[in-house]
């Protein structure tokens, strides 16, 4: 129950912090992995698990009013199963993403019932009671965001010992069927991610990138360096492009005084 608690308080805080510090990240897997992690008394599990959940979940955003999976709650229960009940990272994604998809409905609850506060508020702004509606917003947060987070709760305090019996009595071939299927996750959250940013113009990196990495062996750190490298060199010649512009257009119109 201590445990479960902790995970629950954890999470909890990393969504928090990530929408009342104007969007800082703390949501994302390789955060609340880490802090799952921490508080379990297991960090590197909790960023290794983190750090693959982030492959899988990489794509996810949300745009277009569209509420996305909860990718908090899916990496805390995960991260957490893995900890706890000895799982491994591919074994416990069977239990983490339905519980993400879980999380979006919560999310949507949460918004509706936060739509019936706006009339208080409003009333309040009325009054100008300023402070007032600083503690209701920060309140009303705070109980929004414990309600989303209990499946956290449930799933670590009564849940280890029958997902321990389930997955002793599932025969090992599904087991190896599941780690294969959540292995080719991470190419669908990178494709989700592409389909996002890509352009016409930016295709030639993506094909150097691809060219660098099978062809050349090089690591995805290595392919990520060669950007970086890139980018520089690229902004300071864009720099020194945009210095010289004002030499090179008052040459022209000196020019052209002579020539008259």
């Amino acid at each position: 129950m201590l445990q479960a608690l902790l995970v629950y308080l954890a999470v909890v805080a990393c969504f928090f912090v990530h929408y009342f510090l104007g969007n800082c990240l703390t949501d994302r897997p390789i955060i609340v992995g880490t802090v799952v992690g921490l508080v379990l008394g297991d960090m590197t599990t909790g960023i290794i698990v983190g750090a693959s959940y982030e492959l899988i979940f990489l794509g996810v955003t949300n745009a277009g009013g569209v509420v996305p999976a909860n990718t908090a709650l899916g990496t805390s229960v995960g991260v957490a199963m893995t900890i706890l009940s000895g799982l491994d990272a591919e074994a416990s994604l069977a239990l983490a993403v339905p519980v993400a998809l879980l999380g979006s409905q919560l999310i949507t609850l949460m918004y509706t019932l936060r739509s019936v506060m706006n009339p208080m508020i409003e009333r309040m702004i009325d009054r100008g009671e300023d402070k007032k509606i600083e503690r209701f917003v920060f309140i009303q947060a705070i109980i929004c965001y414990m309600i989303i987070f209990i499946p956290v709760f449930l799933v670590v305090a009564f849940g280890v010992d029958i997902i321990n019996a389930i997955m002793a009595a599932i025969p090992d071939f599904i087991i190896s069927g599941l780690s294969v299927a959540s292995g080719m996750l991470a190419a669908v959250g990178f494709g989700m991610l592409l389909k996002l940013v890509w352009r016409k113009q930016l295709a030639v990196f993506f094909f150097i990138g691809y060219i660098l990495s099978a062809y050349l062996g090089l690591p995805v750190l290595g392919v990520a360096l060669c950007g970086v490298a890139y980018a520089v060199v690229t902004y300071f010649n864009e720099k020194d492009r945009r210095n010289t512009m004002p030499a090179q257009t008052a040459n022209m119109q000196e020019e052209e005084l002579f020539n008259d």
